[in-house]
């Protein structure tokens, strides 16, 4: 029997060849998967990047009414309650009303680990607001106290607003984030700048420090502009310079030149506060159009990152299952093709080891090594039948040796029967001739020289020269006792014929010799008288055979 494990060792080949084939399938199931985890997790990455530029605008609108209305405190407390008071009011409502859109953005930035230190600054900074709000109305703060307060928490909400993409791995989106960011920082140092300039132009007069963070907040706006137009690309620039200019940026020049020329308590050119002011906040919102415009440019440039973050995890997950599927082809082509031909080959090898050799191996046609495999596998069915045909002739020609020794059994016993019947009869016959010896004495007998010369002829056979004819019988009788113990003994053998032939010559050579020693003593006792009551000496008449 052929084992049910046709491997080197305690594998199958077919199992050896699965488990190659399952280690290629592993490299590229974990190949594939750890592309498709990173393009995944870049997708989700992009998604949630462009879900908080998303909300940034909500946090850049608050950050731009807290601007204003800093500078509006600043003025009111500045001119000592005489000016702004009306303005102010109103641009509280509006930062109210900006301020409830932030709070309803809670959900979105809850969880945020990059935004829940500064939101948690912002919030902190915005629960004092009403108090704060109150001491500005009874002018219980300086000048100085009312930065002092919106600045930390409007460098918060600028922190949440300018973060939103960062912490990502594309260039062009991290360009796009530093523009965003530089703009914001710029749009922040303009509404300090309007805030001081406020309080000095209300006032009629820089005091050195004032004047020294008016000139310094001027230079720092340019700064964070340089930065962004650095940055940013071509269309960036385009839209910056195309806004960045008239009467507007032309009226804050002036009046910021004519602060440089009368600082120190000089003249200020009839500059009063509100006027500056509005002038200041017309520049502002054109720095809040072209924060407008970098947000715009990084949520294009979010969703572009996000759709090619998304078309590369298709792509992977496509690669991952064309490669799995190509891997799949090709087990079950060589499984068709190399281990199903090799379980065949080793059921027919098994199906020739039991003895069928009826069995059909087409696979001796192909021009492989399987077909090199089917073709010794029909010289080893060929050589099976032709062993299974010899043992078949052995088998016939040992059947035919076992009749032909049981027809030679049954013939010897027929001949043994027959042979014991003819002794008995031939005894007989002997004692009969003993019987009717003095009768032939008596009715005379042929001559002594007819009877040797019929008798000259044959085979001689030595009888006791002593004995006479009773001796010659009792001889002749011993003889037939002493061969039917042969015959009989012949009868449970199984020797040959040549035996038996052998046998058959010595009886007829006993009986021959018999009837000739018995003839011839007949012969010369008829040929000599007698004497009376004598008995004829037989031993000296003649010769004897």
């Amino acid at each position: 029997m052929v084992p049910d494990d046709v491997g080197v060792g305690p594998m199958s080949i077919r199992g050896r060849i699965f488990i190659a084939f399952g280690l290629v399938f592993v490299c590229i199931a974990v190949l594939s998967g750890a592309m498709v985890v990173e393009a995944a997790g870049k997708y989700f990455r992009a998604e949630h990047a462009l879900r908080r530029i998303t909300v940034a605008p909500a946090v850049s609108a608050l950050v731009h009414e807290l601007q204003k209305e800093r500078g509006l405190s600043a003025g009111f407390v500045g001119s000592s309650g005489e000016r702004f008071g009306r303005r102010l009011a109103e641009q509280r409502e509006t930062t109210n009303a900006a301020l409830a859109r932030f709070q309803s953005l809670g959900v979105e930035l809850d969880g945020e680990a990059d935004y829940e230190e500064p939101l948690t600054r912002g919030r902190e900074v915005l629960d004092s607001l009403d108090i704060t709000r109150r001491e500005v109305s009874a002018l219980e703060l300086t000048v100085a106290d009312v930065p002092a307060y919106y600045n930390p928490l409007i460098a918060a909400l600028i922190e949440v607003a300018s973060g939103a993409a960062s912490g990502l791995d594309d260039a062009g989106l991290s360009r796009a984030s530093s523009v965003y960011r530089n703009v914001i920082e710029a749009k922040e140092r303009a509404g300090l700048e309007r805030a001081v300039g406020a309080a000095g132009f209300g006032a009629g007069l820089f005091d050195p420090s004032a004047y020294a963070q008016f000139v310094s907040l001027g230079a720092a706006q340019q700064t964070y502009l340089d930065a962004a137009r650095r940055d940013a690309g071509p269309d960036y620039r385009a839209f910056e310079k195309e806004i960045m200019r008239g009467a507007i940026i032309d009226r804050v020049g002036w009046m910021r030149a004519a602060a440089h020329e009368n600082a120190f308590g000089g003249d200020t050119q009839g500059i009063s506060g509100p006027e500056w002011f509005d002038a200041a906040t017309a520049r502002i919102d054109l720095f809040k159009a072209l924060e407008d415009h970098a947000a715009d440019r990084l949520r294009r440039a979010a969703g572009a990152w996000a759709r090619a973050a998304w078309a590369t995890m298709l792509s992977w997950s496509l690669v991952a299952l064309v490669a799995l599927a190509v891997a799949v082809a090709v087990v079950l082509w060589v499984k068709r093709s190399v281990t199903s031909p090799l379980h065949a080959l080793v059921e027919k090898v098994r199906r020739v080891a039991d003895g069928d050799l009826a069995v059909d191996v087409p696979e001796a046609d192909r021009r492989d090594e399987i077909g090199e495999m089917g073709r010794a596998l029909q010289v080893f069915r060929e050589n099976a039948a032709r062993r299974d045909h010899l043992e078949n002739r052995k088998k016939e020609l040992m059947l035919e040796q076992d009749r032909r020794r049981q027809r030679m059994e049954a013939l010897l016993r027929d001949f043994c029967t027959h042979a014991r019947g003819s002794l008995e009869k031939l005894g007989a016959a002997a004692l009969r001739m003993a019987e009717a010896a003095p009768a032939v004495r008596a009715n005379g007998a042929p001559s002594a020289a007819e009877s040797w010369h019929g008798v000259a002829h044959k085979p001689p056979h030595p009888v006791d020269p002593t004995g006479g004819v009773p001796a010659a019988i009792e001889q002749f009788n011993a003889s037939i006792r002493e061969l039917a113990q042969r015959a009989a003994a012949l009868d449970g053998s199984s020797d040959s014929i040549a035996g038996v032939m052998t046998f058959v010559s010595e009886i007829a050579e006993q009986t021959n010799a018999l009837a000739l020693n018995f003839t011839f003593d007949v012969a010369q006792d008829a040929q000599r008288p007698a004497a009376p009551g004598a008995e004829p000496d037989l031993a000296t008449d003649a010769p004897r055979v």
